[in-house]
């Protein structure tokens, strides 16, 4: 195994950190903030610390094998938690390492989750950093160095296939740089979009920026402790549902819309249409929920859109207190967070076309039962799925399920009830933010010990990087020399 790539790329991701720390520094500074030193050396020893690394390991063109490529986004996301929980100790937000890098984590798997009660006490520079770290890890931290740089080489390829989610990864042009170049290209101009659009609805410029950089990563941090529910401008609040929905996306059907100019290829595309569909199914019956309890339709309407998208894009962010809604509701909102977004999306979740698969797949040996002589096979979009694509699916699915059933026994160790152990290690997996009861939307996660986020952390990666990305290094096969 090439150990010098990996350091390689963990010089890069330095880099990037600390550049990236030189925002909030910048901001503090103007604004007279007592945070612009910490933010301003933190940056400055992370970009020194992170071209020296990179130098001493070469530049040089390299292709890069399976077994790296897993270890290089793996030790790249790990990297990115821990140096990203240095300002949350260093201004002194948080008192210990599980605090911080649990927060850190949350950020860049753009979970949502947290562990702070008075968010509004936080300075701007944090605020922006927390903001930050959901915009940098939305598309994927290692895809913006795939687009930039060229020494991966062909191997390149290696690298991004692992963090880029869902069962099927489609290039939009021959080289992998440039795919992932076509798609950070459409993330920047969503957030702009987005941007402009808040401020147009009365947010000043900070939080537009924020809440921007929270919704196209589909991450959830607010700057406000009653997030999104915070504005009472429903302009703002159809924005923030509309470029959630948007995050929740396959982002390579934007380029295919742009370059045909048609938006037709959204509707052909199956796993938007389903994807669509189970929005539209959800916001409807939690809207008649909410008419019945006394909103008027409208509001009714403009709530269970928000938060019905909101939980399927695993954003997080929300306008009311869904802990007080019914259990039937509650379930709802339960399993569309499983599902998650689209593949190629933000989102996390399992991701619709992994259940489209799944239910074309039970389709398939129901028909099959009926006419056993028949030769079958399952397609999408008219299109013929492989029997290895689908067992990944199934074996994904069922590897998922199984995380969630140990994820919640471990959390059930710590005094948690059954909900707020269930429901804390969904919305860690599928990177979702709140989830019901203890870890519900007014709640946080600080009443967990230190162990236990440490735990959640981890099942936030595993999440994120969709299992399989983290778990083979915990393999005998990965470290053999064969």
């Amino acid at each position: 195994m090439n150990i010098r790539l990996v350091l390689a790329m963990t010089g890069l991701i330095l880099m990037l950190m600390g550049l990236s720390m030189l925002f909030p520094a910048m901001l503090c500074f103007l604004s007279e903030d007592s945070d612009w030193p910490v933010f301003g050396i933190l940056g400055m020893s992370g970009m020194i610390a992170g071209i020296m690394l990179y130098l001493r390991e070469g530049i040089r063109e390299e292709d890069v094998r399976p077994k790296e490529a897993y270890l290089m986004v793996a030790a790249a996301w790990v990297t990115a938690s821990v140096y990203g929980a240095a300002p949350y100790l260093a201004t002194g937000v948080m008192d210990g390492f599980a605090d911080a890098f649990f927060e850190s984590v949350s950020g860049f798997t753009t979970t949502g989750a947290t562990v702070l009660s008075d968010i509004e006490a936080l300075s701007q520079g944090i605020l922006l950093w927390r903001a930050m770290t959901h915009w940098l890890g939305g598309l994927g931290i290692i895809s913006l160095f795939v687009a930039l740089m060229s020494f991966l080489g062909q191997g390149g390829q290696q690298v991004f296939l692992r963090e880029t989610t869902g069962p099927l990864k489609e290039k939009l042009a021959p080289k992998v740089k440039e795919t992932a170049w076509i798609l950070w290209r459409i993330y920047i101009i969503m957030t702009v979009a987005e941007v402009l659009l808040l401020h147009l609805f009365g947010m000043d410029w900070f939080d537009a920026v924020c809440h921007a950089f929270s919704t196209v990563a589909t991450g959830g941090f607010s700057t406000k402790n009653a997030s999104v529910g915070y504005y009472a401008n429903p302009g703002v609040h159809w924005v923030v549902i509309a470029f959630m929905f948007l995050g929740g996306v396959n982002f390579t059907l934007f380029f295919h819309a742009f370059q045909k100019r048609s938006l037709t290829v959204f509707w052909k595309n199956g796993e938007f249409r389903l994807y669509t569909v189970i929005l539209g199914a959800a916001a409807l019956i939690i809207g008649v929920y909410l008419w019945a309890a006394g909103l008027e339709f409208p509001a009714a309407l403009r709530e269970a859109a928000f938060h019905a998208v909101s939980v399927m894009t695993t954003t997080g962010f929300v306008t009311q207190d869904f802990n007080l809604w019914a259990p039937a509701v509650q379930m709802i909102l339960l399993m569309m967070m499983l599902v998650g977004g689209s593949s190629g999306s933000t989102a996390g979740g399992m991701k619709v076309g992994r259940v489209q698969l799944l239910f074309t797949q039970t389709r398939l040996e129901m028909r099959q039962s009926l006419h056993t002589r028949a030769v079958l096979s399952a397609k999408v979009d008219q299109k013929p799925v492989s029997h290895e694509t689908m067992l990944r699916v199934l074996t994904f699915i069922a590897l998922y399920g199984l995380t969630v059933a140990l994820g919640t026994l471990i959390m059930s160790l710590f005094d948690m009830d059954l909900v707020s152990a269930v429901t804390a290690v969904v919305t860690c997996v599928a990177n979702a933010g709140p989830g019901l009861n203890r870890v519900g939307p007014t709640q946080n996660f600080s009443f967990v010990p230190d162990l236990g986020k440490y735990i959640l952390s981890f099942i936030m990666l595993l999440g994120r990087l969709e299992l399989y990305t983290i778990l083979v290094l915990f393999t005998p096969d990965f470290w053999s020399k064969k």
